[in-house]
């Protein structure tokens, strides 16, 4: 009973926290005048993804790396699948172009990377570790370029 009133509180602080987080680099984001789509594939994202890391990190100390993978994997889909559907249930979905013209085929590119790490390797080692943080690094320069 403990742990779950736990989970609770602790996903209500994510939840806060994360909105402040978005709300601050926004703002922060508007003020440089940096479009729209940049702040959500960039700032905004790294927001809310702050509680996946934190959830990853942790479970990837405490040595439970099936949860740290499944929470990144399973967010993604979850994102993909629910919220962008909810989303445009609500309200058809306008993207601008760069969605579908860059950062797709690039989503693809890391998905393949990662499947194709976890079949051969049944892990995700330092060699693919440094390409996906090499692909974001990528992905940042054309994002602000």
């Amino acid at each position: 009973k403990k742990d779950i009133v736990i989970l609770f509180a602790s996903g209500l602080v994510v939840v806060l926290g994360a909105r402040l987080v978005v709300d601050s680099a926004v703002k922060i984001a508007t003020a440089f005048g940096i479009p729209e789509v940049v702040i959500g594939l960039t700032l905004v994202s790294i927001g809310t993804s702050l509680p996946e890391m934190a959830n990853s990190l942790t479970a990837t100390l405490k040595k439970v790396p099936n949860i740290s993978v499944g929470n990144v994997v399973g967010a993604n889909i979850l994102d993909i699948l629910m919220v962008i559907g909810i989303a445009a249930l609500i309200r058809p979905i306008k993207v601008d172009p760069s969605i579908y013209s860059f950062t797709t085929p690039l989503t693809l590119v890391v998905m393949a990377i990662l499947a194709v790490s976890l079949k051969l390797n049944n892990r995700v080692g330092r060699k693919t570790s440094i390409v996906l943080l090499a692909l974001y690094a990528y992905f940042l320069y054309v994002s602000f370029t």
